[in-house]
């Protein structure tokens, strides 16, 4: 299997995307019930979100990429979220 084949079966694995969606946002949660004072834990929390968030980025690049140029990087979450307000999910 081909690298954007590894990178296709990932995305479109269901589990996989729950454990990005919900790994990302744990890291939210975290950083908003950091205390008034806590900027460092509220900065590294916000830091982890977007990793995991360019993760997810970088697998859909992957999965789109033809020839060496990726084509388009297509939002990660658009789809779930237009399912999740459609009452799919």
């Amino acid at each position: 299997m081909t690298q954007e084949g590894k990178a296709k079966a990932l995305l479109n694995n269901e589990a996989f995307k729950d454990a990005i969606e919900k790994t990302q946002q744990a890291y939210l949660n975290a950083a908003m019930n950091c205390g008034i004072k806590d900027d460092d834990g509220r900065r590294l929390n916000l830091s982890a979100a977007r990793i995991v968030g360019q993760i997810a980025a970088h697998l859909a690049a992957l999965a789109t990429e033809k020839g060496g140029e990726v084509i388009e990087l297509p939002d990660f979450y658009e789809e779930r979220a237009r399912k999740r307000f459609a009452g799919i999910l």
